[in-house]
């Protein structure tokens, strides 16, 4: 059952917009959660949630994300593979998954600064909330 802290009119709880429903979102946040506390297995949380939820676009975008961001040229593959399960979501996506899909290609390009101004035009039209 999903935790009633996550919103049902497709916002996260940042009150950003999603695509998905609130069962994905509450295991993308306990991924997220573990990304960012170092603790557990966030790789192994994600692919849990992509299993049950195959188009969750989020997930992917946060599994790639995730694998490039270990800076291990093995991991690279891995990266893309899931950048590549996102673009075949992308009708599906709102504006912000599409612009949040847009920085992560350009990441895993190897296309920093392009990549710094995509996800700068992201935090500019989605702030998080105060």
């Amino acid at each position: 059952m999903a935790n009633s802290s996550f919103r049902t009119n497709k916002l996260d709880i940042r009150n950003t917009p999603v695509s998905a429903g609130p069962d994905a979102l509450e295991e993308y946040e306990k991924a997220l959660k573990s990304f960012q506390t170092y603790i557990g297995d966030p790789i192994a949380l994600i692919d849990g949630t992509l299993a049950k939820h195959p188009k969750f676009i989020l997930g992917h975008l946060f599994r790639a994300i995730a694998y490039y961001l270990t800076s291990e040229r093995r991991h690279l593959a891995a990266a893309q593979s899931s950048l590549f399960a996102a673009q075949k979501l992308l009708a599906t996506a709102n504006q912000r998954e599409q612009l949040l899909y847009n920085a992560i290609e350009q990441l895993v390009a190897g296309q920093w600064h392009a990549a710094c101004l995509a996800f700068d035009q992201v935090l500019q039209q989605y702030p998080r909330d105060a």
